[in-house]
Formats: structure tokens, sequence, C-alpha cells
């Protein structure tokens, strides 16, 4: 693809996998991991598990790398969020900031729109301590000129809780790292489509994990979509 008068090439892979019951090995130099998180028991968290993800994590990530793992506070333990914040510090990683995002989607049922909190939490990390949120892309990016811009308290058009990050807040998130085209984004709870189709139309390649095998033949499509609208022959698609 060229862009500015140089060449760079995309690529995408995705495994079947459950990242939390898996000992897949996470790829080098990963640029940006922006992922949502399994946060309750029935989903493989355990402070044992985090650790183990912290340290896959500090082998693959680069030395500028940002990590923005986004989480919840489910019913059954509502600090488990901070205790994956301590965990990642207690590893080594700077923890950059905290950025809350306003949920616009309920069930309808009224018990669960009691238990379920109205917020999640997208937590920042690096492994530099130089690294600080720079909001001027996103003033470009939305169109939106003042240095207050968003805070961090982001509103964006929110689906099922099952369907990990909406596509506004994954660009948003991207756009703010401003990584050069063909840098490397990882995702290894995808759950949906909103990681892979960002990384893809801001020049990104991809590798995620997704434990759905019924989501794969999604993937493809997209990938093989987005292949054709940009006329990429040197795009490689591998799908595991």
């Amino acid at each position: 693809m060229k862009n500015n008068n140089f060449l760079y090439t995309q690529s995408a892979k995705i495994f079947q996998e459950n990242v939390a019951y898996s000992d897949i090995i996470f790829p080098a130099h990963v640029d940006i991991c922006i992922t949502k998180i399994p946060i309750r028991q029935i989903d493989g968290y355990s402070e044992e598990f985090i650790m183990a993800f912290a340290d896959k994590l500090s082998a693959c990530i680069s030395p500028n790398g940002m990590i923005f793992l986004i989480c919840y506070a489910p019913t059954e333990c509502k600090y488990r969020s901070f205790e994956v914040s301590k965990i990642m510090t207690d590893k080594g990683f700077h923890h950059v900031d905290n950025i809350i995002v306003e949920k616009t989607w309920v069930s309808g049922r009224k018990i669960d729109n009691m238990l379920l909190n109205s917020h999640e939490y997208a937590l920042v990390f690096s492994k530099s301590k130089d690294w600080v949120m720079d909001k001027r892309a996103l003033e470009l990016f939305f169109g939106i000129e003042g240095s207050d811009f968003l805070g961090n308290c982001w509103v964006f058009e929110s689906g099922l809780l099952s369907q990990s990050i909406p596509i506004p807040l994954a660009e948003a998130l991207m756009r703010m790292v401003q990584c050069l085209p063909g840098a490397l984004v990882m995702d290894p709870f995808m759950s949906n489509e909103s990681t892979l189709k960002v990384a893809l139309k801001l020049g990104y390649s991809f590798w995620g994990c997704e434990k759905d095998k019924n989501r794969m033949k999604d993937y493809e499509n997209i990938i093989s979509k987005h292949k054709e609208e940009i006329g990429l022959y040197e795009f490689i698609k591998e799908a595991e």
C-alpha cells in the first residue's frame, strides 16, 4: 500500500482460541494492545490468570507500545477492575491513565439495569513512563477543538455487553496513539469485529484471538472485503 511516498504491508492473523484457557504465544513487537479482558470468574478471571497475562504482555509489547484494557465492575466483585490495575503495575507497567466510558445501552430488564454498572473502564498502561494521553489527535478525528476535549469521561454508542468494544471507542484509542502505518495491533479477546475493522482502516496489521468459532467467517469476510476495496496485493490474510 502506498502512503506518503512509502510502502507498507498489512497482515491479519486470527486464531480460534480462548486465551483464558490456552497457552497461545503472543506475537512480538506489538504496538497497541486493545482488548476487553474477561472480568467475571465464569469467563476465566482469576488473579493468577491476570498475572500470567501481564507477563505475556510484558514480553510482546514494544518499548513505547500502549495497552488499553477495557473492563467493567461485575456484580460479583465491584473492585475487580482496580485489582487488575494493581497487578499490572506490580508487573512493572506504567499506569498512564483511566478513561471512564459511559454506556448508552441497557438490557431493558429492570433487574439487569439495577445490577450492571452504567460505565466501563479503559485502563491505560505503557512500559514507558514518558507516555501521556495526547488528545490533539482526538480533536482532529472528531472535528472538535478545545484543550479539555473529552476529558477522562467518554460517551460512545455501545452495543450489547457481549459485543466487546464499540467501534468509535476502538478508533479513538488507536488514533490517540498515532502509530505509523503497518504497526501491529493485538486483541486477544475479540468477541466482535471492532478492533479488526479499525486496525485495517488505519493501515495497521492485526493479531487476535476469538473463542467463538461462529465468528471466524465474519472476520474472514471483513478481511477479504478490505483487501478488495484497497487493492492490496501485499496484503497477507492468515486465519487459523
